[in-house]
Protein backbone atom coordinates (compact mmCIF):
# COMPACT_ATOMS: atom_id res chain seq x y z
CA UNK A 1 0.00 0.00 0.00
CA UNK A 2 0.99 3.49 -0.89
CA UNK A 3 0.74 6.69 0.23
CA UNK A 4 -0.89 9.79 -2.57
CA UNK A 5 1.50 12.73 -1.12
CA UNK A 6 3.86 13.24 -4.26
CA UNK A 7 5.73 16.44 -4.47
CA UNK A 8 3.27 18.25 -2.25
CA UNK A 9 0.55 16.70 -3.89
CA UNK A 10 -2.17 14.44 -3.23
CA UNK A 11 -2.65 12.15 -6.68
CA UNK A 12 -6.03 10.02 -6.89
CA UNK A 13 -4.90 6.73 -9.02
CA UNK A 14 -6.95 4.66 -11.00
CA UNK A 15 -6.00 1.15 -12.47
CA UNK A 16 -4.53 1.69 -16.39
CA UNK A 17 -5.65 -1.90 -17.72
CA UNK A 18 -2.05 -2.05 -18.82
CA UNK A 19 0.88 -4.47 -17.19
CA UNK A 20 4.37 -3.41 -16.76
CA UNK A 21 6.39 -7.23 -16.06
CA UNK A 22 3.31 -8.83 -15.13
CA UNK A 23 2.17 -6.34 -12.72
CA UNK A 24 -1.19 -4.30 -12.65
CA UNK A 25 0.08 -0.37 -13.97
CA UNK A 26 -1.44 2.33 -11.97
CA UNK A 27 -2.21 6.07 -13.67
CA UNK A 28 -2.61 8.93 -11.27
CA UNK A 29 -5.62 11.63 -12.49
CA UNK A 30 -3.77 14.79 -11.59
CA UNK A 31 -0.75 14.18 -14.17
CA UNK A 32 -1.45 10.99 -15.81
CA UNK A 33 1.29 9.36 -14.57
CA UNK A 34 1.94 5.86 -15.16
CA UNK A 35 2.90 3.98 -11.26
CA UNK A 36 3.88 0.22 -11.12
CA UNK A 37 2.15 -1.00 -7.82
CA UNK A 38 5.11 -3.85 -7.32
CA UNK A 39 7.67 -1.21 -6.06
CA UNK A 40 5.06 2.13 -6.71
CA UNK A 41 7.75 3.92 -8.82
CA UNK A 42 6.19 6.15 -11.63
CA UNK A 43 7.58 4.55 -15.10
CA UNK A 44 5.94 7.06 -17.65
CA UNK A 45 4.48 10.72 -17.57
CA UNK A 46 5.17 14.38 -15.52
CA UNK A 47 6.19 12.58 -12.39
CA UNK A 48 8.56 9.26 -13.71
CA UNK A 49 11.39 8.56 -11.91
CA UNK A 50 9.25 9.48 -8.46
CA UNK A 51 8.81 6.67 -5.74
CA UNK A 52 5.39 6.40 -3.78
CA UNK A 53 6.21 6.21 -0.16
CA UNK A 54 5.35 2.66 1.13
CA UNK A 55 2.86 2.54 4.31
CA UNK A 56 1.95 -0.29 6.54
CA UNK A 57 -1.51 -2.26 5.50
CA UNK A 58 -3.24 -5.37 6.95
CA UNK A 59 -3.32 -8.39 4.91
CA UNK A 60 -6.63 -10.06 6.31
CA UNK A 61 -9.57 -12.93 5.53
CA UNK A 62 -13.25 -11.19 5.54
CA UNK A 63 -13.88 -13.31 8.95
CA UNK A 64 -10.03 -11.36 10.36
CA UNK A 65 -11.30 -8.07 9.02
CA UNK A 66 -14.83 -8.63 10.62
CA UNK A 67 -13.35 -9.61 14.40
CA UNK A 68 -11.33 -6.13 14.15
CA UNK A 69 -13.57 -3.84 12.80
CA UNK A 70 -16.90 -5.18 13.33
CA UNK A 71 -18.89 -2.25 12.05
CA UNK A 72 -17.38 -2.73 8.24
CA UNK A 73 -19.86 -3.35 5.63
CA UNK A 74 -19.19 -4.14 1.99
CA UNK A 75 -20.79 -2.83 -1.42
CA UNK A 76 -22.52 -5.86 -3.30
CA UNK A 77 -22.82 -5.89 -7.58
CA UNK A 78 -26.30 -7.65 -7.92
CA UNK A 79 -27.09 -9.86 -10.57
CA UNK A 80 -24.10 -12.28 -12.00
CA UNK A 81 -20.99 -11.06 -12.11
CA UNK A 82 -17.78 -13.22 -13.06
CA UNK A 83 -14.43 -11.27 -13.16
CA UNK A 84 -12.54 -11.25 -16.25
CA UNK A 85 -9.12 -12.65 -14.58
CA UNK A 86 -11.58 -15.41 -13.01
CA UNK A 87 -10.06 -18.29 -15.15
CA UNK A 88 -6.33 -16.91 -14.97
CA UNK A 89 -5.91 -16.51 -11.53
CA UNK A 90 -6.80 -20.29 -11.03
CA UNK A 91 -5.32 -21.81 -13.69
CA UNK A 92 -1.26 -22.55 -12.36
CA UNK A 93 -0.11 -23.03 -16.18
CA UNK A 94 -0.89 -19.31 -17.24
CA UNK A 95 1.69 -17.32 -16.23
CA UNK A 96 1.10 -13.72 -17.40
CA UNK A 97 0.23 -12.96 -21.09
CA UNK A 98 3.23 -13.70 -22.71
CA UNK A 99 3.30 -17.14 -21.93
CA UNK A 100 6.12 -17.23 -19.87
CA UNK A 101 7.33 -20.66 -18.59
CA UNK A 102 7.67 -21.00 -14.42
CA UNK A 103 11.86 -21.38 -14.61
CA UNK A 104 12.09 -20.93 -10.86
CA UNK A 105 10.67 -24.33 -9.45
CA UNK A 106 11.03 -23.36 -5.84
CA UNK A 107 7.33 -22.27 -6.37
CA UNK A 108 4.62 -23.61 -8.29
CA UNK A 109 2.97 -20.67 -10.76
CA UNK A 110 0.68 -18.38 -9.02
CA UNK A 111 1.74 -18.93 -5.58
CA UNK A 112 0.19 -15.91 -3.40
CA UNK A 113 3.19 -14.40 -1.37
CA UNK A 114 3.29 -11.83 0.65
CA UNK A 115 6.33 -9.47 0.50
CA UNK A 116 7.59 -7.31 3.03
CA UNK A 117 10.16 -4.14 2.70
CA UNK A 118 11.69 -2.46 5.45
CA UNK A 119 14.94 -0.19 5.69
CA UNK A 120 17.16 -3.42 7.14
CA UNK A 121 15.34 -6.19 4.56
CA UNK A 122 13.67 -7.34 2.47
CA UNK A 123 11.09 -10.69 3.35
CA UNK A 124 9.03 -12.95 1.58
CA UNK A 125 6.34 -15.58 3.15
CA UNK A 126 4.14 -18.12 1.13
CA UNK A 127 1.78 -20.09 2.26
Amino acid sequence: MYARNVTNQTLTFGVSGMLYRDGLVMFDRETDTLWTHVDGRAIKGRLAGELLEAVPAIHATWAEWKAMYAASRVLEKRGEYRSPYHDYNRSPNRLGIFGRRNQDKRLPGKERILGIRTDEAVLWHSR
